[in-house]
């Protein structure tokens, strides 16, 4: 009996011990982690910057040692990088997929033989990934070739391109890998449409620094004067937009400028008319959560994070617009509602969604799950949602296998 109670206690006190845990917060609990972080471009580079930011910020908050590898968006650069991380024994490394499978992997195998956990943000390495997930290879960013194809096809779509138009396309499919496809995607949803694709690969220089671009951006403009939509795969070059096409002798609306990534120049750009569609896809947070990741894993010995990042909601009101993605499965025989998108049939919607359907109005009246404090609607079957109270368009959570079956 003493024995049985004696348990009992012990139980108990674990209880409250562990419930203690979950409610104290603990500053810097990742201190003693030593990880290596990858910016991708140069420092100061504009979307750079950003995932540096999140890096930092990350940093501050969890307290691990973090080491800083400026690539200049250089594939092979970016790979000695790696190397020297991997040579140094760090607990983690946060860097993107640049180079491809065929490069990077061995790096990632002597990585994970010596204890050193690998994951990879904003150009993904499915192989590895598949590979090395139960041991802490995780993911985040967005999914580079749906993000490609989702920007062509609105772009077209809003521009009122008709077949046999021409685009001028400027972006990495050259690089290969996860990030040549976003490039081929954008190729893939302009062919689709029917028009005629200028495709112009970003050299190393204008890759390092978007300005080095501005004479080939006049160039290919001069040859082509046609060009109804021009399409900048690189978040610098789409903050340089305002530069090229007043470079060009170009005028706002003249011709339909869709990229990537915000910033503040962009804005400008959208300010100025110049800009009107970009895809943000987070790379504060590209940053930030493989930090966090690390963290939780060497501290806590939790598993890797996959995170696909989404694009937000625009900050300004203008024509501009964050393409927010579809939360659902696209059928063949959907109706589309946005570039490529409809509604996903009825059978794979889960209950609370078909009755959601069913009964919302098409102003967002209804909205039987809204957002905390914020009142907008998430459970819209559309990807762009009018809220009455807003001036620009509201965007859709995105919800996991898991979350969809509540």
């Amino acid at each position: 009996m003493k024995l049985k109670v004696t348990l009992m206690t012990a139980v108990a006190l674990s209880v409250l011990a562990g419930a203690a845990m979950a409610a104290d917060p603990t500053e810097k609990w990742c201190s003693g982690v030593k990880i290596a972080a990858f910016p991708g471009g140069p420092q100061g580079g504009v979307f750079a910057n950003n995932v540096y930011n999140g890096f930092r910020q990350a940093e501050m908050d969890l307290g691990p040692t973090v080491t800083y590898y400026f690539s200049d968006w250089d594939p092979n650069k970016m790979l000695q990088q790696i190397q020297q991380a991997v040579a140094t024994q760090v607990d983690g490394i946060a860097t993107y997929g640049f180079a491809g499978e065929a490069a990077t992997g061995p790096i990632v195998d002597q990585a994970f033989a010596q204890g050193t956990i690998f994951t990879s943000l904003n150009t993904s390495l499915p192989d590895s990934q598949a590979k090395y997930a139960p041991n802490g290879f995780g993911y985040v960013g967005a999914p580079n070739y749906s993000a490609g194809f989702a920007l062509a096809s609105e772009a077209a779509k809003r521009s009122g391109l008709a077949s046999g138009d021409s685009v001028f396309v400027w972006g990495l499919k050259g690089q290969g890998g996860d990030r040549g496809q976003r490039t081929v995607g954008v190729i893939d949803g302009f062919e689709k449409a029917g028009a005629t694709v200028i495709y112009q690969e970003i050299d190393a220089a204008t890759n390092a620094d978007p300005n080095a671009g501005t004479a080939t951006f006049v160039g290919v403009m001069g040859a082509n004067p046609g060009i109804k939509i021009v399409v900048t795969d690189h978040g610098g070059l789409t903050s340089n937009v305002g530069v090229y096409a007043q470079a060009a002798g170009l005028t706002p609306g003249q011709v339909y400028f869709a990229g990537f990534d915000m910033s503040p120049n962009t804005a400008q750009a959208v300010k100025d008319g110049f800009q009107n569609l970009v895809i943000d896809q987070q790379p504060f947070l590209q940053g930030y959560l493989p930090i966090l990741s690390l963290c939780q894993q060497k501290v806590y010995g939790l598993g890797a994070m996959f995170y696909e990042l989404l694009s937000g909601r625009p900050p300004l009101s203008t024509p501009a617009t964050w393409m927010p993605w579809h939360p659902w499965p696209r059928s063949k025989s959907a109706d589309a509602t946005g570039p490529g998108h409809g509604r996903a049939p009825l059978s794979q919607v889960p209950r609370w969604r078909k009755q959601a359907r069913q009964r919302r109005s098409s102003n967002c009246g209804t909205c039987p799950r809204p957002l905390a404090r914020s009142g907008r609607c998430r459970t819209s079957t559309s990807p762009y949602i009018p809220v009455k109270s807003l001036d620009f368009w509201a965007t859709t959570a995105r919800e996991s296998p898991r979350s969809s079956r509540r």
